[in-house]
């Protein structure tokens, strides 16, 4: 080990670079502070939101939102490995300022802080793709979405594990030291970092694809549109950031000034452990808004605001067939904020496209507690009269009640003489 200054460092410093261990050369410090700063923030505040849209507003807490907080903690020790590293000294500095005391906490740092990301990493995509089991109940959709689980769950578990026991012995990967011993065998922990990097984009790009052909099969005003959009836009930002962290690693790992370069890569991880978090609340974000919110993604409450669509007409007023909204339902069922019960029974008019008649509708409008998961019921009957071949007139009334959420609610249905796909 090189002796500069009279300290013991792992490096010696380049031909004439005055070396100041009081005052050395520092890069991305501030950068880094300001960035968690936010970012932390942010992700907290994301993690609040769905916790409390869950659990109050929803009161239903499932398996995908325990595996987000999973994922908040580890991410989160993660960005304080980050930090200490940053407090110290050992990140951001040139490794020939840098005394073997310090080396050796930013060995232990450099090992911690990947095998928590792995876990945390690994989570968050778990719980976006427990979350996508509910988009689509088709085979080949739900073996897509497992079959995402599996990639994800297997690759990380092998780069934790590659991580864990790079080195023989174990302890030579946080011990400078011992590593420096000719009887120490270490892999190419910097190619287990790139593959990490590179796990990351290919499971990012499977989770942004996962869902988008039935989003496409979405039917829904703009606003709610342009808000599913930004859902998939900002999961697209964590490709980018992955794809940064890869470009920023590759010169690392040709060159012994580690904790110099290392200092830009946790900038960005800092950025991404924070997205993945607010990636995995921004499916409760149309629930909390239509609780807190309604007018601002397009919704309308059943208090006052809304007494204009109270009748059962939509804003455009026009005409449905039975057996429409689903695309609308589809993105309820997905935000899981309505439980549907099935469709209105058509099994008594069954026959009547046999017949040439007449029919009439009467709705009637229920408001409830804005706050309550059916904000309207309506109670609707249809009024039908036909004829048969003999001219012998019948009538019947078909009468059935159904409560309809948001913006459905409005929606009258008139049957049009053919059965809609789907009707029961």
């Amino acid at each position: 080990m090189p002796i500069v200054n009279g300290t013991v460092t792992v490096l010696e410093p380049p031909e004439g670079y005055v070396v100041d261990f009081d005052n050395p050369q520092m890069q991305y410090v501030v950068e880094s502070y300001a960035i968690v700063a936010v970012e932390m923030t942010l992700g907290f505040l994301f993690l609040i939101q769905r916790l409390y849209t869950k659990t109050v507003i929803m009161k239903s807490f499932q398996l995908e939102d325990g595996v987000v907080i999973f994922a908040w903690f580890f991410c989160m020790g993660t960005q304080i490995c980050g930090l200490m590293g940053l407090a110290h000294g050992a990140i951001g500095r040139h490794a020939w300022e840098i005394s073997l005391e310090k080396y050796t906490f930013y060995s232990r740092i450099i090992l911690a802080a990947p095998l928590l990301y792995a876990i945390g990493t690994c989570a968050a995509k778990v719980s976006l793709a427990l979350f996508y089991r509910r988009l689509n109940p088709n085979k080949v959709f739900q073996g897509f979405v497992y079959f995402t689980l599996f990639v994800c769950l297997s690759a990380y578990t092998s780069i934790f594990f590659s991580l864990l026991f790079a080195c023989k012995p174990v302890a030579a990967s946080w011990d400078p030291l011992l590593a420096a011993l000719p009887t120490t065998i270490c892999l190419n922990r910097g190619g287990i970092y790139l593959a990490q990097a590179v796990i990351g984009i290919v499971t990012d790009v499977l989770l942004l694809a996962l869902p988008v052909p039935t989003v496409l099969k979405l039917q829904m005003p703009n606003k709610q549109k342009l808000g599913l959009v930004g859902i998939f836009g900002v999961g697209s930002i964590t490709i980018v950031t992955s794809i940064v962290r890869l470009i920023i690693l590759l010169p690392s790992l040709t060159t012994a000034d580690q904790t110099w370069v290392i200092g830009e890569g946790f900038m960005w991880i800092f950025v991404e452990a924070n997205l993945l978090i607010m990636c995995c609340c921004l499916s409760t974000l149309r629930r909390f808004f239509k609780h807190f919110a309604p007018r601002l993604i397009g919704e309308y409450s059943s208090g006052s605001n809304s007494k204009p669509h109270s009748r059962g007409f939509s804003r455009n007023h026009g005409q449905r067939t039975f057996g429409s909204g689903g695309a609308k339902r589809t993105l309820d069922t997905l935000m899981n904020t309505k439980n549907d019960d099935g469709g209105i029974p058509l099994s008594s008019i069954d026959e009547m496209d046999k017949h040439v008649g007449h029919v009439s509708t009467n709705a009637k409008a229920l408001v409830r507690d804005s706050d309550s998961e059916e904000a309207i019921q309506f109670e609707r009957s249809v009024q039908v009269t036909y004829e048969n071949r003999d001219d012998r007139s019948v009538s019947g009334e078909v009468a059935a009640a159904r409560g309809y959420e948001g913006t459905q609610a409005h929606q009258p249905r008139v049957w049009t003489g053919k059965r809609a796909p789907g009707a029961h």
